[in-house]
Order: C-alpha cells, then sequence, then structure tokens
C-alpha cells in the first residue's frame, strides 16, 4: 500500500470524526468535503401573551437545522416602531443595541419585553442562526401594549401649614399609579375665594381652570405650593388634581380654609404715671396717642380687676390671632386658644427700649400689681414690661413705684 494512499485515508477519518463530533456530517463529491450552507428551518410563527401596560410576552416554535442540534440554535429578538424597519435577515441583523430585545441565545424561544409605555405597537422579528452562522427569520408581527384607563389613587388629602393672615401653604400626600411612577405624576392646584367648593368640586371644572386662581399647572411630583397675598380673617377654597402619562385624572377632595386675623400692636409715644384713669382711661390714651395707626380701634394691653386675661373678661387680645407691628408687617406673634401669647415673640412690641405698664404676671397672665387698678400714682406698686424684649419680660420685667413714668402697649381690637 502506497504511503500517499495511507495519508488520504487517515485524513478522510480525521475529517469524518470531526464533524461527528460537532454534531453533524459532510457532504462529499468526488472525495471533497462540502461545508454547510441550508439555513434552519423556523418553527412555528411569532406569538404574543401576558401582554400589559409594561411588557409583551414573545414566543416562536423551535427551529430545527440537518446539521445542528435543535438545542444549539441560536435566536436573536429585535424591536422596531414598523415590520418595515426589520422585515429582512439583513435589517434584524443589523438592529443596534437599544433595539435588541433578546442577542444571541441558544434555545430560548420565550422572552419578555418590558419597561414599554402604555399603549404603544411594538413590531419584533426573531433571527435563528445554525452553527455555521447560517440564519433565517420568522415573519414580523406587531403587538401593542394595553392602554392605561385607571386614574392615579390620591394620597392623603389636602393639608394646610403655616397659616398666616396673608399667607398659607397647601399640601397633598403623594399619588401612586398602575402604570406612571409616582415621580412622574403631575399636579395642579387651583383656589376660590369664599367659603364654597361648589366651582372646584369636579374634575371637568378644575381641569379648564386658567389665569388668577390657577396656583400650579401642571408640575411632575409637586405636592406642595405656598399661597401668598391673601386677606386675613378670609376663607379660600383649594382643589388639588393629579394626572398620570395617559392623561387619566383623580381629585382631592376640596378644602377651604380661613386665613388668621391679623392685628397691630404700637407702643405709646406718651409715658404715665400708674394713675390711668383705670381701664377706660388707658383706652382713651390708646385712641389719642401721636403712634396709632391712621385706622383701627386700640385698647389698652392691661389687666386689673376689670380686664381680667384668664376669664377674657374685657380682654383685648383674641385668641388664634396674628399680631404684627403698626407696620402691618414684622410679625409679633400669634396668640392661643387661650387668647395669651407663648414665648418667645417672633418680634418684638416695640423697636426701642421702653418700659411699658402692664400689670399681669408672666407665669399665668392672671392680673397682679395694678397700681389699684391703675387709679392710683401713689399705690404701692405697678408691674411693667420691657417694649423691646422678645421674652417673657416683655410683660413682665419687674415691678415699680406707681409714680414712675412708662408707656402703654395698645392693641388693635375689632369688638368686645
Amino acid at each position: 500500500m502506497q504511503p500517499s494512499f495511507l495519508l488520504s485515508v487517515l485524513l478522510s477519518i480525521a475529517i469524518a470524526l470531526h464533524f461527528m463530533a460537532c454534531g453533524s456530517s459532510p457532504k462529499s463529491s468526488g472525495g471533497g468535503v462540502v461545508e454547510d450552507s441550508e439555513s434552519p428551518v423556523v418553527g412555528a410563527a411569532i406569538s404574543f401573551s401576558d401582554i400589559t401596560f409594561r411588557e409583551i410576552n414573545i414566543s416562536v416554535g423551535a427551529a430545527t437545522d440537518d446539521r445542528t442540534d435543535q438545542v444549539e440554535l441560536e435566536y436573536k429578538i429585535v424591536h422596531a416602531a414598523t415590520e418595515s424597519d426589520i422585515n429582512t435577515i439583513a435589517k434584524a441583523n443589523a438592529s443596534t443595541e437599544g433595539s435588541i430585545v433578546q442577542n444571541w441565545t441558544a434555545n430560548v424561544v420565550d422572552f419578555t419585553h418590558d419597561s414599554l409605555d402604555p399603549a404603544t405597537n411594538y413590531c419584533y422579528a426573531v433571527l435563528v442562526r445554525d452553527r455555521a452562522r447560517n440564519m433565517s427569520i420568522y415573519t414580523t408581527d406587531c403587538q401593542a401594549t394595553a392602554g392605561d384607563s385607571t386614574s392615579p389613587v390620591r394620597g392623603t388629602g389636602i393639608v394646610f401649614t403655616a397659616v398666616e393672615g396673608d399667607e398659607m401653604t397647601i399640601s397633598v400626600g403623594a399619588a401612586t399609579d398602575t402604570v406612571t411612577p409616582a415621580e412622574d405624576l403631575t399636579y395642579k392646584f387651583v383656589y376660590v375665594p369664599g367659603a364654597s367648593t361648589t366651582p372646584i368640586n369636579t374634575i371637568a371644572k378644575v381641569d379648564a381652570f386658567t389665569g388668577p386662581n390657577l396656583l400650579q399647572d401642571w408640575t411632575a411630583n409637586a405636592l406642595s405650593i405656598n399661597h401668598e397675598g391673601l386677606s386675613p380673617n378670609t376663607s379660600y377654597c383649594y382643589a388639588v388634581l393629579v394626572k398620570d402619562s395617559a392623561n387619566n385624572m383623580s381629585l382631592y377632595n376640596p378644602v377651604c380654609r380661613l386665613t388668621l386675623n391679623i392685628r397691630r400692636i404700637f407702643v405709646t409715644a406718651t409715658s404715665y404715671n400708674g394713675n390711668l384713669g383705670g381701664a377706660a382711661g388707658a383706652d382713651a390714651k390708646c385712641a389719642s396717642d401721636a403712634n396709632k395707626p391712621a385706622t383701627g380701634n386700640y385698647f389698652a394691653l392691661i389687666a386689673d380687676n376689670t380686664r381680667i386675661p384668664s376669664t377674657l373678661t374685657d380682654w383685648v387680645l383674641s385668641p388664634s390671632t396674628a399680631y404684627t407691628r403698626a407696620n402691618g408687617v414684622t410679625p409679633i406673634g400669634t396668640t392661643n386658644g387661650a387668647a395669651i401669647f407663648t414665648f418667645p415673640l417672633s418680634s418684638s412690641i416695640g423697636t426701642a427700649p421702653a418700659s411699658v405698664w402692664v400689670g399681669i404676671n408672666d407665669t399665668d397672665w392672671s392680673n397682679f400689681d395694678n397700681c389699684d387698678n391703675w387709679s392710683d400714682a401713689m399705690a404701692i406698686a405697678g408691674r411693667y414690661g420691657a417694649a423691646d424684649s422678645t421674652t417673657a419680660t416683655a410683660i413682665h420685667a419687674d415691678t415699680s413705684a406707681c409714680t414712675e413714668m412708662r408707656r402703654l402697649y395698645c392693641v388693635e381690637v375689632i369688638t368686645f
């Protein structure tokens, strides 16, 4: 036997063993080896299932091939806006990273495409290839995600904070939605003056609002707004809409809120001894003082046996009321439900050091040391406060003889 013949036989055996190990067999013609040039045969066409707002499941039947085992066939899934963008092997295989749902993976014929937009059409192509990189394409098909028709779920209702005479903050709890992320939900705030929510009690009414009564137009994740420029002791009604990316809306229940009363306090320009002529005489001094603002009625902030803070008898401060200096701007403080201040104050009542007849005990606001009900300059003692203080010394700095000359606090009042 010739050596060349033996070499040829051994080479043929080696090639056959190679193809057997790779799961395929060579085709020979005239003693040569023919490479695999046949594409896989596609299985059942593309089908869709488990379709939601955000996901589509894509499946195909498994392909077959004459040389590559079925479990070794690889699949690539791509998507596009239209079928024409991916309806050939060349187009589908050239798809960029953002359009690839699944890159070449063996024996995976079922895949979920997620993070989609609601009510949007997506077109898909599936490629299959064998070990020799021969490819086939399944017929392209399209499927739309589910439409979003569910309105957002409102969070906690309208609440008011930092309520003053001329402003307040309106807030709501964050809404949730089955499709739109919470941070992408948008909010609209509107208001109407008055005590009726009728003008803003439906989604249609609030959605139609424009102009000066629109506090905040559609803004993502904006849950509160400060409303300024309000009038004291006035009712304002508010409504809030929340909207998702599909324009479904929900209405937070409208609520009305009264701004605080804002009243003024000033320190008299004139000083007096402890004989003020009683509470009535002190009131008359406030009414005629040079520091009195041009508008408003003012009474003296003093205590005696007729003007009693603890029982609100003839008392000049009002409950839950905001007080400012005479300029109507600088806040002094807001009284509590018992119609007294708690300390420290926001600002002192006066703008300069001055002592002021008060006759009030700083611990419980009871009447105390009042120059015999502010009628006797020769009485033993009268209690006074410091006009430039923000602490309790504003009403009780010390006690002195009633012959001393001191000023008065004068408080704006509406009625007794």
